[in-house]
């Protein structure tokens, strides 16, 4: 999913009704597409701060069987980037697994908050790239990550 901006915020895979070979190779597919959209990303704003960019995030949610799970991935050091773990939950499709409900809103609301975080961020790293806020030149991505 990607926004008006054209900052790539979620990504979703949707895994089937089978946890196997098949989910493990989306799963390896959701890690490779958020690691993409970051690199590009970190091309896009060379003039902005590393610093700022080490806050950069890029969320995956993947659909396994009746599962929800969302992941992050981040860089961690210059060109090594990680992805874990943040929520999972079951999504209810029956009247006694209804209580399942407050882990999913849960998710959700956990990923509403960290996307709103994301979006200063995201600003943060656009002011700094056009020369809105200043940043010296040995702190930027393009001196950093030659």
């Amino acid at each position: 999913m990607t926004t008006l901006d054209h900052i790539h915020r979620i990504l979703i895979e949707s895994s089937g009704l089978q946890d196997g070979i098949h989910t493990e190779e989306d799963t390896l597919k959701l890690l490779e597409y958020t690691s993409i959209c970051l690199r590009e990303e970190k091309s896009r704003y060379q003039q902005a701060s590393y610093n700022t960019f080490a806050k950069r995030k890029l969320f995956g949610l993947q659909f396994v069987d009746y599962k929800l799970t969302l992941l992050s991935t981040f860089v961690v050091a210059d060109n090594r980037w990680a992805c874990v773990w943040e929520r999972s939950t079951l999504i209810p499709h029956r009247w006694s697994e209804r209580k399942y409900w407050f882990q999913v809103f849960e998710l959700l609301f956990t990923l509403k908050d960290m996307i709103k975080e994301q979006d200063i961020v995201t600003e943060q790293l656009i002011d700094e790239h056009t020369g809105a806020i200043s940043v010296p030149s040995e702190d930027t991505l393009r001196a950093r990550c030659k």
